[in-house]
């Protein structure tokens, strides 16, 4: 029988199918009343069977009740020591647990951590999870996670998601196959046509904005062309969303040199990432004439892998009065997804418009990494020598 560390005098025991873990009543029953029944009330018992919880999470759980501490190994270790707090009272743990899960969301969590906020109505975290769904879609949609069809049905109900339709109809195949394995049924196309019509799926998708739509109507359909008849070619196209996702900035300790910019100018940076993540914006330092006045160039941002291949490039109009200190933020078109351990290159032009008049640019001596204590995640920069422009990034883990 396993006690908890440095505790003696127990005088109940948890016993589970693997172990048994002694505790104190009184510690307990202080911090939970549901515990303060168990052991106190009308149908009090010093031994306690539990079968619908795991035997490490509930050590974590009387960790937290005797130490007010507790270590996460992951977002989905903090849902099973949120559903714990649920079911015992213990408000402190779950906030705890939701707090760590709002700072912690990662691409392959964010529909579970969605479907489990709706459950225990935590309105604050499934806004968030909400909300970064529909701005990472494309990239979610292919997570290997079955959602529920009310989810699903959600998602389509949006007019404005970072998903094309393909991606829609593709994830909607994908889904009606997984849920026929799951109602044990044979996913024949009759079947998937079966599911996604019952479930409410197949209406919501707009068949009419896609450019080669029969070809993703025979997937779903084979033979029943009559069908194709009844599908709306009307469908309003949906619109896409500014990526807003938070910025990760470096650390700004000094100016390292003041530049006058000439017509091209091309300052890069390198990056490397401790884990798999989507970047999605580059936070540059603007340009700045004379301290305050006003200050206009175009910048030409560019991605490019460790072969030099383009990943991606974003045009922008920076146009500064003031704060020129200020990072000023650049959306790339779409996620690019940086791999673990690679390095990857970002490439930033000033492009002025006249000779006339060139603004100056600020290159400042920043901090070699940006360090997530959420996601315990390095991502490593190294600059030109004479200072750095790229202040931080905007992404998301996978």
């Amino acid at each position: 029988m396993e006690k908890n560390d440095n505790s003696e005098w127990t005088d109940c025991v948890f016993i589970f199918e693997d172990r048994k873990i002694a505790a104190h009543k009184l510690i307990l029953s202080y911090s939970s009343p549901v515990f303060k029944s168990m052991f106190y009330g009308s149908m009090a018992s010093p031994e306690i069977n539990i079968s619908d919880i795991d035997s490490k999470d509930f050590d974590q759980m009387l960790q937290y009740i005797y130490t007010e501490k507790i270590d996460f190994s992951s977002v989905i270790n903090a849902w099973s020591l949120l559903y714990i707090s649920q079911k015992y009272f213990i408000n402190d743990l779950k906030n705890v647990c939701a707090e760590y899960i709002h700072s912690n969301l990662t691409i392959g969590t964010l529909l579970l951590s969605y479907e489990y906020a709706l459950l225990y109505n935590l309105s604050q975290l499934l806004n968030k999870c909400w909300r970064d769904i529909l701005l990472t879609a494309k990239e979610v949609l292919q997570v290997d996670y079955h959602m529920k069809a009310s989810t699903f049905c959600s998602l389509l109900d949006e007019n404005e998601i970072n998903a094309t339709e393909t991606d829609l109809v593709e994830a909607a195949i994908k889904w009606s196959e997984d849920e026929c394995i799951f109602q044990n049924m044979e996913a024949t196309h009759e079947n998937k046509l079966k599911i996604l019509t019952s479930s409410g799926i197949f209406p919501r998708l707009r068949f009419g904005c896609l450019s080669n739509s029969r070809h993703y109507l025979y997937q779903l359909l084979v033979s029943n062309e009559d069908l194709s008849e009844c599908i709306d070619t009307t469908s309003k196209v949906r619109t896409r969303m500014p990526y807003l996702i938070k910025y990760r900035f470096r650390e700004t300790y000094k100016i390292e040199r003041n530049l006058l910019l000439d017509n091209s100018n091309e300052f890069c940076s390198s990056i490397v990432t401790g884990c798999e993540l989507i970047m999605y914006g580059i936070a540059i330092t603007p340009p700045h004439k004379d301290g305050f006045q006003e200050a206009c160039t175009n910048v030409i941002i560019s991605v490019f892998d460790d072969k030099s291949n383009l990943l991606s490039q974003a045009v922008d109009v920076i146009k500064v009065i003031s704060d020129y200190e200020i990072p000023h933020l650049v959306n790339l078109p779409g996620g690019i997804k940086f791999n673990a351990s690679t390095m990857y290159r970002i490439s930033v032009k000033y492009i002025c418009d006249s000779d006339l008049n060139k603004p100056e640019l600020l290159c400042f001596y920043l901090s070699p990494s940006i360090n997530t204590h959420a996601n315990s995640l390095t991502v490593q920069f190294d600059d030109q020598l004479y200072g750095g422009v790229v202040r931080g990034i905007s992404f998301y883990v996978l």
